[in-house]
């Protein structure tokens, strides 16, 4: 078990597809042209990937009311949402993270496959904010 690396932060906005824009005028241009959907729960969004060096910014944004992208903007407004970090064993890190008292969103990590803008499957959790110091991670395990 073992933290590899950034995989992304994801930034929460009101519309992705203008600040893609925006940010593509500012040298920083989104994978994709077309938004990505994700649009289960747990996540419920919409968004561009830019990358960054070895890392990417995303911009996120929610695809209805009950997302938890929508509840971050109605609290926050447009800001830092959530940072991804890549692991080897997310079984294994989260009974570590449990043993010292990170809550989980999920009992068990979510499955996902890939798609256009995601260029890896595999599995994923989220930290609940409250105990990781107000920041919450999204926690990755990839096929490779």
């Amino acid at each position: 078990m073992e933290v590899l690396g950034i995989g992304t932060i994801n930034l929460a906005v009101e519309d992705a597809q203008a600040v893609g824009d925006r940010f593509r005028r500012l040298g920083l241009p989104p994978i994709t042209d077309s938004l990505v959907r994700l649009e289960e729960r747990p996540a419920q969004i919409r968004y561009h990937t830019v990358p960054v060096g070895g890392s990417s910014l995303s911009l996120v944004e929610p695809s209805d009311e009950t997302s938890p992208i929508a509840r971050y903007l109605g609290k926050h407004g447009e800001g830092i949402f959530s940072i991804s970090l890549i692991v080897s064993d997310l079984a294994g890190l989260m009974e570590v993270w449990k043993r010292e008292g990170v809550d989980w969103v999920l009992e068990n990590p979510l499955p996902f496959a890939s798609a256009e803008g995601r260029a890896h499957s595999g599995k994923c959790n989220w930290t609940k904010p409250k105990s990781t110091h107000g920041i919450l991670f999204e926690v990755i395990e990839r096929n490779e």
